[in-house]
């Protein structure tokens, strides 16, 4: 069974899209032998993978941010 991952950006779809989402991921990451729509299938994987990324450094740098700012 795939579960949905927890990040933030994954909210803004439905629980139907999210689990399409993490298939494509997992698609992706066990070399593909080429389904239909197997390119499709790459590009929102390595589109939710940029996400996460990009969503783990804004957090990380908001907390730099937040840090730095209650320093004496």
């Amino acid at each position: 069974m795939i579960t949905t991952t927890t990040n933030n950006w994954m909210s803004a779809f439905d629980e139907r899209s999210q689990r399409l989402i993490c298939n494509c991921q997992v698609y992706a990451a066990n070399d593909p032998a080429g389904l239909p729509g197997h390119q499709l299938m790459l590009v929102v994987a390595h589109m939710a993978n940029m996400l996460t990324i990009a969503e783990t450094t804004i957090e990380v740098l908001a907390c730099e941010s937040e840090a730095k700012q209650t320093e004496p």
